[in-house]
């Protein structure tokens, strides 16, 4: 992932099997366009080397704030249902318009977490 990520982004394991990425000066189509990036090489890697037949997709949710404007886990709680729209609309895409996804046909049901942030390891 990070091959695909510029100089100043931020990857991070957010537990399990789930990584937040932060990309400052990035509006949503920019979000967008990387994690799109990631999704196809993670799809083009030959995994072989690990695991015969072993094929890795992923599903992405891409949100975008100002900086000033709301919290951390109010930009995850945004993505959150992005998320879970790539994967009910097929897994293996990225989703960052939760609008356009339910004009697709792709259910969105707003979160109403109200758990904490879980604190982010930071992967570089």
């Amino acid at each position: 992932m990070r091959r695909e990520c510029r100089a100043i982004d931020v990857v991070s394991r957010y537990g399990g099997e789930k990584f937040a990425l932060i990309f400052p000066d990035a509006d949503t189509a920019g979000a967008q366009a990387i994690c799109e990036r990631i999704r196809a090489a993670l799809e083009r890697f030959e995994w072989a080397h690990l695991v015969s037949n072993l094929k890795l997709t992923i599903s992405a949710g891409a949100a975008s704030r100002a900086a000033d404007l709301g919290t951390p886990q109010e930009l995850l709680e945004d993505a959150d249902p992005h998320l879970y729209a790539a994967k009910r609309g097929g897994r293996n895409r990225v989703v960052a318009d939760a609008h356009a996804a339910e004009l697709r046909g792709v259910p969105i049901h707003p979160v109403t977490s109200s758990r904490r942030c879980p604190r982010l390891r930071q992967s570089r």
